[in-house]
């Protein structure tokens, strides 16, 4: 039996009950099973954890092609890092441990924020205007550093050396435009609901409006010199880009989660440190 066998089986149970709680039940029983061999002493090979991944992938990539893209995306840059780096991988997560507890709280802050603003939210105006609220914040929040994260995990992927603080001295278009090379295009799925900015632009400088007729909103964005970018969208148009900019942290945090477990597993000392605990 491993040594804490309780502890890791009560970590990795915990995980569960988040994939639970938002409804990713296939994925949440997968992990049950692994807490209950931890707790009994049965050994548990490193390929049920690799199911357990492919389990998650099928269950989130329900909502279509665009997320099961920054799925193959998020997923497949974690794996190749890790690849890439062996055993210092762990190690080279301990340099985003202050932005790893940054984006986690901001993550949390985003879900009860948006739990409580749609709630009270009755019409479907009065729901777009809510989700545009949500989405300038996750803009600006959770989504930036996520991406920052994932093109410094991409660079050490391509055996590239790089250091996770770095990624913070550069521009979001910089750091876009490195990634598009690197991944041939692959990496563009990470920034098709940021829309070049244009969204969160029209919402931060208030230039959007809702018409009840058409039930679509207008959003438009301004540059002083330039053709104005106008875009009308109906709530679900938009609620799909919307998802794919949330899931941006949403995937990277949970994918580390089950990385979580697979150290609950396979690691000596799986509380000494780390960040996917």
């Amino acid at each position: 039996m491993l040594a804490d066998a309780d502890k890791r089986a009560e970590n990795v149970r915990e995980k569960a009950e988040i994939f639970r709680s938002q409804e990713f039940p296939n994925t949440a029983d997968a992990l049950s099973k692994v807490a209950k061999y931890i707790e009994t002493g049965r050994n548990v090979d490193v390929s049920e954890i690799t199911d357990i991944f492919r389990v998650f992938a099928k269950e989130y990539g329900t909502g279509g092609r665009d997320f099961q893209a920054l799925y193959d995306f998020i997923s497949g840059t974690i794996a190749d890092s890790i690849i890439s780096m062996q055993d210092k991988f762990r190690d080279k997560l301990m340099e985003l441990e202050p932005f790893f507890g940054s984006l986690t709280q901001a993550s949390r802050i985003m879900e009860r924020v948006a739990t409580l603003i749609l709630a009270k939210q009755s019409t479907e105006e009065e729901k777009y205007y809510a989700t545009c609220v949500i989405y300038g914040m996750d803009v600006e929040g959770q989504f930036d550093e996520t991406c920052r994260i994932l093109y410094a995990l991409y660079r050490i992927s391509q055996g590239k050396d790089t250091r996770f603080a770095d990624a913070w001295e550069h521009k979001i278009w910089d750091l876009r435009a490195e990634l598009n090379g690197l991944s041939n295009g692959k990496s563009e799925i990470l920034f098709l609901g940021w829309m070049d900015n244009h969204l969160r632009n029209a919402i931060s400088h208030m230039k959007f409006n809702y018409d009840s007729s058409s039930k679509k909103m207008h959003f438009e964005d301004t540059f002083p010199g330039k053709k104005p970018w106008r875009l009308d969208l109906s709530l679900t148009d938009f609620q799909h880009l919307a998802r794919l900019v949330s899931d941006v942290t949403f995937l990277f945090l949970h994918v580390m989660m089950i990385l979580g477990a697979r150290d609950m597993v396979v690691s000596a000392d799986p509380f000494e440190k780390g960040l996917t605990n």
